[in-house]
């Protein structure tokens, strides 16, 4: 028996590890690319098409835009983004806009929603 296995392409992946602090903009160019912070940043993300991970001890201070936003760190800024999901250990302050929404228990959020009819990355 022959079986035709045919590889998915992955999507690019950053980790911004534990005890690493980057000041400045991080702008992602690839399509679909997936960054998971562990450490910190002060500084603003653009990734239109990109996924961001806030794990349970990266944080963020600035505005992310981006696709796809999990948040089980801490988030100080704005995010503008199609999907969010706010994780137990998940803690924003600031402005959140999404179309979609998920929030689990426990969580910290302070700010104002926004849900748009226009105007987020597609």
């Amino acid at each position: 028996m022959h079986s035709s296995h045919i590889p998915r392409e992955k999507k690019p992946t950053t980790v911004i590890a534990s005890g690493v602090c980057i000041e400045g903009d991080i702008k992602l160019d690839s399509n679909e690319e997936i960054v998971h912070f562990l450490g910190k940043l002060k500084g603003n993300i653009i990734a239109d098409n990109g996924d961001i991970e806030i794990l349970m001890d990266g944080n963020i201070e600035g505005d992310i835009t981006c696709k796809s936003l999990i948040v089980n760190g801490t988030l100080s800024g704005h995010c503008i983004c199609e999907s969010l999901k706010i994780e137990e250990n998940g803690n924003i302050t600031g402005t959140i806009t999404y179309r979609h929404l998920t929030i689990k228990k426990a969580v910290y959020f302070q700010g104002a929603p926004n849900i748009p009819t226009i105007g987020l990355p597609q």
